[in-house]
């Protein structure tokens, strides 16, 4: 993946130049008409075309100094080949899709970006660039040889530097290109950006939110609705969530912490973990014996035993199969505080649980859902009414919530519906009074060390 950079904080369409050029400071050089030197005309252009992919426009070469008669023997001569109205390249026409897409660029003028298919190259998501170019244009212009995308206005942040080239932000590339991808596609490119960190839920609802007429946004609109709070990290949990859902069994918290391992699949209230093995991955005897290792400690640690379901059972037969498993284990009694299950009693819970506890307890309008969903279960819609937010964010808030195990959540057609986890309340006392035991025998071992 190439090195991003911020949006710029000069200018707001600014792009980045090569790494190792230098350029002719604008302006240097003869003034147009001045009757310069042909070598100093030829050093001025290139300054433009070493940080433009190696192609420079008209109006540039007017201000480095070329006149408009040299102009024209030069594109006689060969030496400036018209790639785009108003745009050359020097010397040669370059393969180089990096080099052809500055082309497009400059052809759009600014304030334009590169999105489509090119985007989501240069971010990573799709590895064939396109023969033709799509462009972010703010205005009426329709430069030929591109397909433009015309916008009435942009923000900042919507705009990246990738490779000195002007591109949008993983999150309006995504709106320009959910209806070209599948759904799979999709939501895998989603989780891809957000394990790199360059996508946050909260980006893209933002552009959901700014662009609710764009044709993609639906389509976005309905993957934050089923997001969890953290990402799913390979096809296998991609197509281990629907299967769920379309079996009507319960979803489990992803990628979560358990006593310090991280797991695929958490199902708190059936108290078993599920770990999804892709032969490419487990093959090894190495793995193999450090997976029975970790599913041993996890055991030991919390009571709850670990299920792994190969790729070849990541099916509806295999998950209708693990559904009759949880329907079992959800049947069985809670376990005892003094038994085998730490995780069921506060005073052991081990730090990262406890630190998710007390970070979802922390901010008020957590608490506020949480009062509200005691008094019965409630709709991110009625939520939303209530506590005067937008859905983006009351839906941020229940994640942390329910990875937190204070809140169940399920869906009812369109709506999703949050309920509190009876069972937690204990918990929330009990955790709270052990913190308070702890803060009080750290004060009386300090007072008898005085």
């Amino acid at each position: 993946m190439p090195p991003v950079a911020a949006p710029s904080d000069d200018l707001p369409f600014t792009a980045a130049p090569q790494p190792g050029a230098v350029p002719t400071p604008i302006g240097v050089g003869t003034a147009p008409g001045s009757g310069g030197s042909r070598q100093e005309y030829a050093r001025n252009v290139r300054g433009f075309a070493q940080r433009q992919g190696g192609h420079i426009t008209r109006a540039q070469l007017l201000q480095a100094g070329v006149p408009a008669r040299t102009i024209t023997d030069w594109v006689a001569r060969g030496r400036l080949i018209r790639v785009h109205r108003g745009v050359y390249a020097v010397g040669h026409r370059s393969p180089n899709p990096i080099d052809r897409a500055h082309a497009a660029l400059l052809a759009a003028g600014r304030p334009s970006a590169l999105t489509g298919a090119a985007a989501l190259v240069l971010w990573g998501v799709w590895k064939r660039w396109p023969e033709r170019f799509e462009v972010l244009i703010v205005g009426d212009r329709r430069p030929a040889g591109l397909v433009v995308h015309r916008i009435t206005t942009i923000r900042r942040a919507d705009i990246r530097v990738v490779q000195g080239l002007r591109v949008a932000s993983p999150a309006r590339t995504l709106l320009d290109t959910a209806s070209r991808l599948s759904p799979s596609q999709l939501g895998r490119a989603v989780s891809d950006l957000r394990l790199r960190r360059l996508l946050t839920l909260d980006e893209l609802g933002d552009i959901v939110d700014r662009n609710r007429t764009h044709p993609s946004a639906r389509l976005l609109r309905e993957h934050l609705e089923h997001a969890h709070p953290e990402p799913t990290r390979s096809e296998l949990e991609d197509r281990f969530l629907p299967l769920l859902l379309a079996h009507g069994l319960p979803v489990p918290q992803i990628n979560v912490g358990v006593a310090g391992h991280r797991v695929d699949a958490l199902f708190p209230d059936q108290r078993l973990v599920v770990e999804l093995d892709g032969w490419g991955s487990h093959r090894t005897r190495e793995r193999f014996v450090e997976d029975r290792r970790r599913d041993f400690a996890i055991l030991l640690a919390t009571g709850m035993p670990t299920v792994r379901l190969p790729s070849d059972d990541v099916t509806s037969a295999g998950v209708q199969r693990l559904g009759r498993l949880l329907r079992g284990r959800a049947a069985l009694p809670a376990p005892s505080p003094d038994g085998a299950a730490p995780c069921a009693d506060a005073a052991r819970l081990d730090d990262e649980a406890e630190d998710r506890f007390l970070h979802a307890l922390a901010h008020a309008t957590r608490r506020r859902i949480l009062v509200h969903a005691a008094a019965g279960e409630q709709s991110i819609s009625a939520l939303t009414r209530r506590l005067e937010l937008n859905r983006t964010t009351v839906r941020r808030h229940v994640s942390v919530l329910e990875r937190a195990e204070l809140v169940r959540t399920r869906r009812s057609g369109r709506e999703q519906l949050i309920a509190v986890r009876r069972e937690a309340l204990p918990r929330v006392s009990a955790l709270l009074g052990l913190l308070g035991e702890r803060l009080d025998s750290s004060a009386v071992s300090r007072s008898q060390t005085r």
